[in-house]
């Protein structure tokens, strides 16, 4: 269980953390949403929203990879590019594994990996289903104009902006891997209204 949860906040990056399975460090995540925070200009809203979600990320890397020593996180600042990047990774069976057989018309590994961005599409079922971490994710990095990558299995998907690209790799990533490219503007980003939609 990783214990040193205090990192450096105003250090340029987050070390490579293990978020062990079935023990995750809420405090370390709690940790990276200072760190974003004091890069990025986030409402309480947005930035509990960012944070929900991606803990929802961890939370079923943990529950739906397969993968026993759970998951890893770390986050770079790269000042010149004005720019962040956040990355999620676990090397387990991968979203198009968890997918494909709930969602019959999903065809192969990156329309399954694409899929996985909409709304209520979740591989849990019951009371605990959620299916928006990456969904809410990708509208955040649309309004702020960022990239999101994510590999999974054989599917290869990518944001830029509004502009998606999806492609079946040759080769399969181990696992999946989910990195957020956030940049650090002057906007202020926050909940639009009182019906706390997103944006």
């Amino acid at each position: 269980m990783a214990t040193n949860v205090g990192f450096n906040v105003r250090s340029t990056s987050v070390q490579v953390r293990r978020l062990e399975s079935g023990n995750i460090n809420y405090g370390y995540i709690t940790s990276l949403m200072d760190w974003l925070n004091r890069r990025i200009s986030l409402s309480r809203g947005i930035r509990d929203a960012i944070q929900e979600n991606i803990l929802e990320i961890i939370t079923n890397s943990h529950d739906h990879s397969g993968c026993d020593f759970g998951c890893y996180v770390c986050a770079q600042t790269y000042y010149n590019r004005r720019e962040i990047e956040v990355s999620i990774m676990d090397f387990g069976v991968g979203i198009p594994s968890n997918l494909i057989p709930i969602y019959s018309h999903l065809q192969d590994d990156a329309e399954a990996v694409k899929y996985s961005l909409v709304e209520g599409v979740s591989s849990r079922t019951g009371k605990g289903a959620k299916g928006t971490g990456l969904n809410v994710l990708s509208q955040f990095i649309s309004l702020n104009n960022g990239s999101m990558r994510i590999l999974s299995s054989r599917g290869d998907y990518h944001l830029s902006g509004s502009d998606e690209n999806i492609e079946l790799m040759t080769l399969g990533f181990p696992g999946t891997c989910i990195c957020l490219n956030i940049n650090i503007d002057d906007k202020y980003y926050f909940f639009s209204d009182e019906t706390e939609d997103l944006f």
